[in-house]
């Protein structure tokens, strides 16, 4: 072989190592704005009025509709923009439980309303409201965060209760999917957060981001593309700190954490990973593995037997 040939190999190497790496970093561009860009539902529910479409539900709506319910505004801690959200009172009670949706949902999902129903019904003030990018909260990029920054949503919602009169100890958090995850990661960061009922989280991002690529048929190791995408072009550090970080540095007494078995959005592998972190610590931790198909489905197919756990919960808890 010649030096001129030799040559011309490796020029050609070159050409399509840099063409292999220009085709990963606008593969790894493309996917973040396509994973992390939110479409969040339209509905026109309302407490007092809404329809459960779904083949799951398995009760009467009208038993599960709410009159009694104001609208109201404030903001996430340390922060002035608005988010608004659903206070529907429960006659005599010091306690209240906050209803957290997840991706691409709102306050007016049905889910959300028939827990709130749930809730009121057990003896319980609940608060539900929209986190950003969501239902009638503010938009900033249509950019999810994965709980990063919408933790501080959850805590906005938190100090509006306490100066509603509301004490930390009567405080309670429910919510599924990526509410549950950004409870946990909201429960990392204020210590007067103490009883959440988790439904169906995810134990960590990266396994998250690779199981979404992989499940919309792209190979996985875009992931750490789309990482390196987030972290140096938008600021936003997906792996900055874990979820296990965050239930480790909480000052939680009281979890429930439940999740379906055929979930096909969120594999059930990721609660049990979750049930063996919340059983290293001092938490008491309830767990509760549903047999059944489909994601954060358990309060249409079993309305009476998650309201009873649910209640049997927060009463225990918030006492």
């Amino acid at each position: 072989m010649t030096t001129t040939h030799f040559k011309k190999i490796l020029k050609l190497l070159f050409c399509l190592l840099t063409a292999a790496c220009l085709l990963y970093a606008l593969s790894s561009f493309y996917l973040y704005h396509v994973l992390s860009s939110i479409d969040p539902e339209k509905s026109n529910n309302k407490p007092n009025e809404f329809v459960i479409k779904s083949d799951y539900w398995k009760a009467n709506t009208n038993e599960y509709l709410i009159d009694n319910y104001e609208t109201v505004f404030f903001s996430p801690r340390g922060d002035k923009r608005r988010l608004e959200g659903w206070f529907i009172r429960s006659k005599d009670s010091d306690k209240v439980v906050i209803v957290v949706h997840g991706l691409n949902s709102s306050k007016a999902s049905e889910k959300c309303l028939v827990v709130a129903k749930m809730l009121q019904g057990q003896g319980f003030n609940v608060l539900l409201f929209d986190m950003r990018e969501h239902g009638r909260s503010f938009v900033d990029n249509r950019k999810t965060a994965l709980g990063l920054e919408e933790y501080n949503d959850i805590l906005g919602a938190f100090d509006y209760l306490l100066t509603k009169g509301f004490i930390s100890k009567k405080i309670g958090i429910t919510g599924a999917s990526l509410g549950a995850v950004t409870m946990i990661i909201a429960a990392g960061e204020e210590s007067a957060i103490h009883s959440i009922f988790l439904d169906s989280p995810f134990s960590d991002h990266l396994f998250m981001i690779k199981e979404e690529l992989k499940n919309k048929h792209y190979p996985s190791f875009l992931a750490f593309g789309g990482l390196f995408i987030a972290k140096h072009f938008y600021n936003q550090d997906f792996l900055e700190k874990t979820i296990k970080d965050s239930i480790l540095e909480s000052k939680l007494t009281h979890v429930f954490l439940t999740h379906r078995s055929e979930d096909d959005r969120i594999n059930i592998l990721h609660s049990r990973r979750l049930k063996e972190i919340f059983e290293s610590t001092n938490t008491n931790f309830e767990y509760w593995e549903v047999e059944g198909k489909g994601h954060v489905n358990t309060q249409l197919d079993r309305p009476l037997e998650y309201e009873k756990k649910l209640g049997d919960f927060f009463h225990k808890s918030l006492d």
